[in-house]
């Protein structure tokens, strides 16, 4: 996974092992908002549903039990409007991997460098 797909304007479902994120845009068009956390606008300050009436709301909970059928515990869901920098947002940004940090290389640039190492072996 990468943030290259994050948008302050769309949703974003993360399986995060123990749990799983959904990140919804704090600037995100207001019938997504509402179909999918029942609001009209975006707050960050208040705790955030998912809701099941609507048919996007609907299509979320498929995806989030289908993600849940083969777990050995249950695994919670944590929504939250992302551009606030808290915790939550900071916890998703560190399990995109195939994003370079500050201090390491990427995903993709680690398995290249590793794959020259084990040629240069070979040779």
């Amino acid at each position: 996974c990468s943030a290259e797909p994050l948008s302050n304007t769309s949703a974003f479902l993360l399986d995060g092992g123990s749990h799983l994120l959904l990140q919804v845009g704090k600037d995100a068009p207001p019938d997504l908002l509402d179909e999918v956390l029942a609001q009209s606008h975006a707050d960050p300050t208040k705790p955030q549903e998912l809701s099941e009436g609507s048919d996007l709301g609907g299509k979320v909970a498929c995806m989030l039990k289908e993600m849940r059928h083969d777990l050995p515990f249950y695994a919670p869901l944590q929504i939250y409007i992302s551009g606030g920098n808290g915790p939550e947002e900071r916890r998703l940004l560190s399990l995109l991997i195939e994003d370079k940090t500050k201090h390491e290389i990427s995903y993709v640039d680690y398995l290249c460098a590793v794959h020259r190492r084990i040629q240069q072996k070979m040779a």
